[in-house]
């Protein structure tokens, strides 16, 4: 079986086109993204995680995520507090969930060294 890859351009649209939706369908989790049926080997079901996992061994770092999470150091973030974790916590009623998803859709590139 191919493995699966993307480049930063395609890792980036398809991780755009996740969380948009996410935003437009509040209630529904990451998972329920009907893109996963095409895309479904992404490393940790995340387009940003498997373009940096494909740079490095290291799964602890997100040296080479291609966008910039600011303050919240990633999508995990310090001590778990990061964007995506808040996202996931949050009560599927929570109007932040649309927030926060549009946030994380629309982060920045980030400049790699």
């Amino acid at each position: 079986m191919k493995k699966l890859t993307y480049n930063k351009k395609e890792a980036i649209r398809l991780h755009r086109e996740l969380w948009n939706w996410l935003a437009e369908n509040p209630t529904k989790k990451n998972s329920d993204w009907p893109g996963w049926k095409e895309h479904k080997d992404a490393e940790f079901s995340c387009f940003l995680c498997h373009y940096d996992r494909e740079k490095t061994t290291d799964t602890t770092s997100c040296n080479f995520c291609p966008l910039d999470w600011g303050n919240s150091a990633g999508c995990y973030g310090v001590k778990l507090n990061g964007y995506f974790i808040i996202w996931t916590n949050l009560n599927e009623d929570d109007p932040k969930r649309v927030e926060l998803a549009l946030k994380i859709a629309n982060l920045k590139e980030r400049k790699l060294l």
